[in-house]
């Protein structure tokens, strides 16, 4: 049954496990996590189940039925509206000023001294997030270095990838839990305290309401729905998505732009000219006024492109009666997946994929397939902070 669709050993479609076939077609997304009519839905796959937040709750992010998932997305979507992003736009640019004053004053205090820009970044990236989702900043910009729970976070994110990676063959998972081995004891309590300290931001602010317009705010508002009312552990699950999402992703796309752009004097001069053209104040830049910043947005574009914020390709599975991939049939409860990397980097997809161009974003390249760079994913399990 897989003969018809693995006649080459390496292609826009490769077995690589015995029930699993990786991608790389434009196509092959939106036939995977799009809407079709008349085929059915695929699911996300049982790796998800490794990234529950706590043995109770469920998240935006691993929820795996789709009825389900949609009253979460439901209850978390208006933090995302245009109004919401408007409203918390102080509450980002206040941290992005810090960010520049720190700079300015490690710069002054000793101009020959480097600076890491990528931990400045995910400083700047885990204050944000903490900030919006958590309805508190950590402030550490301002310490200059990462903060305790930001540590532990960054160990546990990486324990859930593992966790993922190990349910994939189920008798390892169960020789790791039987042998306990203490680096995996160590994240795995790393994990848990990561979750305990969302729960507690969650029950703080539920016990000191507040008009503050963060992400915090309108999922507590949005939690009663459809006469649910959704508890303080599930309500902690989707603000640690937030943070978890929204502070290495964030901070590996301004590394990676940054890094091209000093590798591209071109570019960067052109970056420069058009944001030094449109702003002459601080003030004058906003959540409007950035819209029209066609060049940036195609250099962070192009920097996603060049590093997809995340690389593990999202795994879905055929449904039980079967269907179409990309032209290929393949038998229900395969597993399927678009490698968001290897799509983004393929000279199918791509002219010069390894030439960092920003212009391709500018309708200049005919010859690539824009459509096959997709860091935020397609459909209803698409990024909700895409916007």
């Amino acid at each position: 049954m897989w003969k018809s669709c693995m006649r080459n050993t390496v292609g826009p479609v490769v077995r690589v496990a015995p029930n699993e076939l990786s991608f790389t077609t434009p196509s092959s997304y939106r036939d995977i996590y799009g809407f079709r009519k008349g085929h059915g839905v695929f699911v996300k796959s049982g790796a998800y189940d490794a990234a529950a937040f706590t043995d109770q709750a469920r998240s935006i992010v691993n929820e795996r039925d789709p009825v389900e998932h949609a009253k979460m997305r439901k209850m978390v979507a208006p933090a995302f509206s245009d109004r919401s992003i408007r409203e918390q736009w102080p509450l980002i640019s206040q941290i992005v000023e810090g960010l520049m004053l720190k700079l300015k004053s490690l710069t002054a205090a000793d101009p020959r001294k480097p600076i890491d820009l990528a931990l400045f970044f995910s400083l700047a990236s885990f204050d944000i997030s903490t900030s919006l989702a958590l309805g508190e900043s950590f402030n550490a910009v301002q310490a200059g270095k990462y903060h305790p729970w930001h540590v532990f976070f960054r160990n546990g994110a990486r324990a859930m990838g593992e966790g993922v990676a190990v349910n994939r063959f189920p008798w390892l998972g169960k020789l790791l839990i039987a042998m306990k081995p203490p680096q995996m004891m160590a994240m795995i309590k790393e994990l848990r305290m990561h979750e305990q300290v969302c729960i507690e931001m969650v029950k703080k602010r539920l016990a000191h309401p507040s008009d503050r317009p963060d992400i915090l705010n309108f999922i507590l508002k949005g939690a009663e729905q459809d006469g649910e009312k959704y508890g303080t552990e599930s309500i902690a699950a989707q603000v640690s998505d937030m943070v978890i999402a929204g502070t290495e992703t964030s901070s590996l796309t301004l590394s990676t732009a940054n890094y091209f752009l000093l590798h591209n004097p071109e570019a960067l001069e052109k970056l420069q000219s058009e944001i030094r053209g449109i702003f002459q104040r601080d003030e004058d830049i906003t959540i409007e006024s950035t819209q029209k910043l066609d060049y940036t947005n195609a250099v962070i574009n192009e920097a996603m492109r060049m590093m997809a914020p995340v690389s593990w390709p999202p795994g879905r599975i055929v449904p039980p009666r079967g269907d179409t991939v990309d032209g290929y049939h393949l038998p229900g409860g395969t597993w399927v997946s678009t490698s968001a990397f290897s799509a983004a980097r393929s000279p199918d997809n791509f002219t010069d994929p390894l030439e960092f161009r920003p212009e391709r974003w500018l309708g200049k390249n005919t010859g690539d397939h824009l459509e096959a760079s997709q860091p935020f994913s397609l459909g209803s399990r698409s990024c909700i902070g895409k916007q």
